[in-house]
């Protein structure tokens, strides 16, 4: 677009909005000054949920999304769940039965039937009836247990293929009978007593895929359970997704393993390389995406391109400096909008618009961030395919060629 044709189309505006009566200043930019480029980053930063929006704690351990549409934060205190607009807490006084208050809600899970269940800290797992909105405690049993590691941690629920209810404790492995409403524990021959489970996983026949902390990974079938990986894998194991005839295994510590169950052949990924301790390997959770994972960690969010067994670190595009100070997360969420929801570990739930390498980034003024052009409150394309760009700044004009 030449600078004659440029002022052309300017002049034409300007006399159009004239015409009408009204007087607009057009800021008339020529069209090599204006920033276009494809990014490389992988998102932009659009907003959050914290406590101005009702969130009962800023440091959040959990999210899950339900059958019915809704997000549910589990925090340091209390429950949450969020429509889109607002969070309703779900903290109750605590002379009332079911008071979630001051508990760190760290699990929340949908059976078949439809309930929610919540993994807490405290000595009950508990029931929420979404048709009446009512809660249920059931007990988890302390016999066997000194009164000073009484108290439970519910870090993980799972329903095996017959329907029964798992938690994975800070104590062991409890078991939630449908038929009699009663949670027992469970053990099994080679597994250690009142292990602290972190993970758990079912596959479609049944056999359960154990990870502890302190004791590493173990397989459950016929009640008899397996050592897997013993001195090999970091002992700390917090999650487990399979993938085909693989095991991706999450660690506090030892990064990523990818585990082959019927060869038993392994691989671990540090990302980046890092020692084994630095804070990106210390993953909290993980959750897939196309060819590979989402990492929430100590030390950011990052992603594993299983094609080329490589870890990127999700970046705001440079434009955009909105990356939290705390690089610490706990868990995350993909919707089916490309939105990834994240879990910071004091500063709420982060949202991230994420989009391909071809997404083209458009600054009137690169050099100057703070400057009011920058500021784009509506777009329009004229009908020789310009696009106009009303900022604070006033109008400009960009060339889309």
């Amino acid at each position: 677009m030449c600078y004659q044709s440029f002022l052309s189309s300017c002049q034409m505006i300007f006399y159009q909005i004239r015409s009408s009566g009204f007087l607009l200043f057009i800021l008339l930019i020529a069209t090599s000054s204006l920033y276009s480029q494809n990014s490389e980053s992988h998102y932009f930063y659009i907003s959050g949920v914290s406590r101005e929006q009702g969130l009962s704690h800023n440091q959040v351990k959990t999210i899950f999304k339900d059958s019915r549409g809704f997000l549910w934060f589990g925090t340091y205190d209390g429950l949450n769940r969020y429509d889109g607009y607002k969070c309703v807490r779900y903290l109750y006084n605590k002379e009332e039965d079911g008071s979630f208050q001051n508990k760190i809600i760290h699990r929340i899970y949908e059976d078949t039937t439809g309930y929610l269940w919540i993994g807490a800290s405290g000595n009950d797992v508990f029931r929420y009836d979404n048709k009446n909105e009512t809660f249920s405690a059931f007990p988890l049993p302390l016999s066997g247990l000194s009164s000073e590691s009484s108290s439970h941690h519910v870090y993980d629920i799972s329903e095996d293929p017959k329907g029964t209810l798992w938690f994975a404790t800070t104590k062991g492995l409890y078991q939630f009978s449908p038929s009699s409403e009663k949670i027992t524990p469970y053990s099994a021959a080679g597994l250690p007593q009142h292990v602290d489970v972190e993970a758990l996983y079912f596959e479609s026949s049944g056999r359960m895929w154990v990870g502890t902390k302190g004791h590493g990974l173990f397989v459950i079938e016929d009640h008899e359970a397996q050592s897997i990986l013993e001195g090999v894998i970091t002992p700390y194991i917090t999650g487990i997704i399979q993938e085909g005839d693989k095991l991706w295994i999450t660690t506090a510590g030892g990064g990523l393993f990818e585990y082959h169950i019927d060869t038993g052949n392994y691989k671990q990924f540090r990302v980046n390389n890092l020692p084994e301790r630095a804070l990106p390997n210390l993953i909290n959770e993980m959750i897939p995406k196309n060819d590979g994972f989402y990492l929430a960690t100590y030390g950011g969010i990052f992603i594993f391109d299983i094609s080329n067994e490589r870890f990127y670190e999700l970046k705001s595009h440079l434009n955009f400096p909105r990356y939290p100070q705390n690089l610490g997360f706990n868990a995350l969420y993909l919707d089916n909008q490309n939105v990834l929801w994240a879990a910071n570990q004091s500063m709420g739930v982060y949202k991230y618009y994420l989009y391909h390498d071809d997404f083209r980034h458009i600054v009137p003024f690169p050099e100057q961030k703070e400057h009011p052009g920058n500021v784009i409150h509506s777009v329009y394309e004229t009908k020789e395919k310009y696009l106009l760009l009303g900022s604070e700044a006033g109008l400009i004009l960009f060339d889309k060629k």
